[in-house]
């Protein structure tokens, strides 16, 4: 008989898997960058009370990346996670990333679904240009 106090995981270990997967995921999603010739310029970057997981460059554009991270079979896909309050809160902190760096390169948003089973990555996929600068989703 197993013990049930023993199955009871505390909300603070919940959290701290929960970051841990998301930093696997974000990890995940650094590497396919990198194979697609994105250089990695910030993770995590904090402005205000927004926070923007990758900020990655091409020759033509600065990319500002939402990961999502689900277990594979999740009923609700990781795009769609990204509501417009989330979209309006990466708005506003690459409006002061980019207040605070002279690039001329065009701003983009994008969106990497990282999907997980048993720990490994099963699934990425890369949505490219998913909002506009208004957070209006564009595909």
């Amino acid at each position: 008989m197993k013990d049930k106090a023993a199955e009871f995981i505390t909300p603070e270990e919940q959290a701290k898997h929960k970051r841990a997967v998301g930093a696997d995921g974000e990890t995940a999603a650094c590497e396919l960058l990198g194979k697609k010739g994105y250089e990695i310029t910030a993770r995590n970057y904090r402005a205000g009370r927004g926070e923007i997981d990758i900020i990655a460059r091409s020759s033509r554009h600065i990319v500002f990346v939402e990961v999502k991270t689900r277990t594979a079979g999740t009923l609700i896909q990781g795009a769609a996670a990204v509501d417009r309050g989330k979209r309006c809160s990466i708005i506003a902190c690459a409006r002061q990333y980019l207040d605070t760096h002279q690039l001329d390169l065009y701003p983009r948003f994008d969106v990497i679904e990282v999907y997980t089973q048993d720990g490994s990555v099963i699934e990425i996929n890369h949505i490219e240009n998913a909002f506009d600068g208004r957070g209006r989703p564009t595909v």
